[in-house]
C-alpha cells in the first residue's frame, strides 16, 4: 500500500475519531444534566460544575465535527445556485470555494495557535468555579481548523481532478 494511502486512510481515521468523540460528548452533557436535575429534584444540591463543564463541551462539539462534515460535504451550500451552472462551471466554483475555505482556516489555525500559546505561557485561566487552564479549552479551535486546512486542500485536488476529467 503506497504511503500517501495510508496517510489518507489514517487522516480519515482520525477525522472520524474527533466526530466519534463528539457524538460521545453530547452524550456526556445528557447524562450530567440528567444527573444533575435529579440531584437537584431528589436531594435539593445542584452540582456547581455542571453548567461549566457543559459550557466547554459545547464548545468542542462543533469543532470535533466540523472536518467530518467537510470530508463528507455535508455543509451548507447554495445548491439552487450550483445546480444553475453545468459540470464544469460549478466544479471550478467549487474549486475556489475550497481555496477560500483553505485560506481562511489556515488563518485561524495560525492565529489560534498564537492565542492558545499565549495563554499556555501566562498560564491564563479560566475564572469560574472549575478554573481550567484556558489553553485547553480553546486549543480545541486551532487543532480542529488543522484538519479542516487539510481537508480543504484534499477537496480542491479532489475537484481538480474531477475538473479535468469533466473536460475529457
Amino acid at each position: 500500500m503506497p504511503l500517501t494511502s495510508t496517510i489518507r486512510k489514517a487522516f480519515d481515521l482520525l477525522i472520524d475519531i474527533m466526530a466519534s468523540v463528539g457524538r460521545l460528548l453530547l452524550i456526556v452533557i445528557i447524562v450530567l444534566i440528567l444527573i444533575d436535575i435529579i440531584a437537584l429534584s431528589t436531594l435539593n444540591y445542584s452540582f456547581s460544575w455542571v453548567f461549566e463543564v457543559t459550557e466547554y463541551l459545547l464548545l468542542f462539539i462543533p469543532f470535533l465535527g466540523v472536518a467530518f462534515v467537510l470530508k463528507r460535504e455535508e455543509h451548507i451550500k447554495l445548491d439552487f445556485l450550483l445546480n444553475l451552472l453545468n459540470i464544469e462551471q460549478r466544479t471550478m466554483v467549487e474549486i475556489i470555494n475550497s481555496f477560500i475555505g483553505l485560506i481562511t482556516s489556515l488563518i485561524i489555525a495560525v492565529f489560534g495557535f498564537l492565542v492558545t500559546w499565549k495563554f499556555l505561557v501566562n498560564s491564563a485561566m479560566t475564572e469560574a468555579v472549575l478554573q481550567l487552564p484556558r489553553f485547553i479549552i480553546v486549543g480545541i479551535i486551532p487543532i480542529s481548523f488543522v484538519f479542516v486546512t487539510i481537508q480543504f486542500l484534499r477537496n480542491i485536488t479532489n475537484k481538480i481532478e474531477k475538473y479535468k476529467n469533466s473536460k475529457v
